[in-house]
């Protein structure tokens, strides 16, 4: 008889750093009873290198609930977007990039639940790598294109 090495994947712990690998990032509408717009988001879905802790996902809201164009960013968005437009200048040497290229990336984030249960917030802790610019001379609008727009 064999002994399966397989193990139940686990929910992150609150405030626990985990290094993740960002697989997609889709703009969200959510909509109230009523048909109006509740708000607006980016859903990022990233999921850890530690095969023991499930995939998750996380909101990342704008400031204007109504910005049908997904320009108008919150702060905390935005900070981290300031830190992957430093990392790419740096290691990459681009100034700009479509936002599909962070599709790929690699970070560590701390991550925090509410206590109303919605999706779990993350802190950018240290990002890893961007791989789709060390093959990719793409100069497109992508994030670097929004915080050019929203300062």
């Amino acid at each position: 008889m064999k002994i399966g090495k397989n193990v139940t994947p686990r929910l992150v712990n609150d405030k626990e750093p985990v290094a993740v690998k960002l697989v997609s990032l889709d703009p969200y509408t959510q909509m109230n009873s009523f048909g109006e717009v509740a708000w607006r988001a980016y859903i990022l879905e990233l999921v850890p290198e530690d095969t023991a802790i499930r995939p998750f996902k996380t909101r990342m809201y704008l400031v204007d609930k109504t910005d049908a164009s997904f320009e108008k960013i919150d702060d905390r968005f935005l900070a981290m977007i300031e830190r992957f437009n430093d990392f790419a200048a740096e290691q990459y040497g681009k100034e700009e990039y479509d936002i599909t290229d962070l599709i790929g990336s690699t970070f560590v984030v701390e991550v925090t639940y509410s206590k109303a249960g919605h999706l779990p917030y993350i802190n950018l802790i240290k990002i890893n790598s961007m791989p789709a610019l060390e093959d990719n001379n793409n100069n497109g609008r992508g994030l670097g294109y929004l915080v050019t727009e929203h300062e």
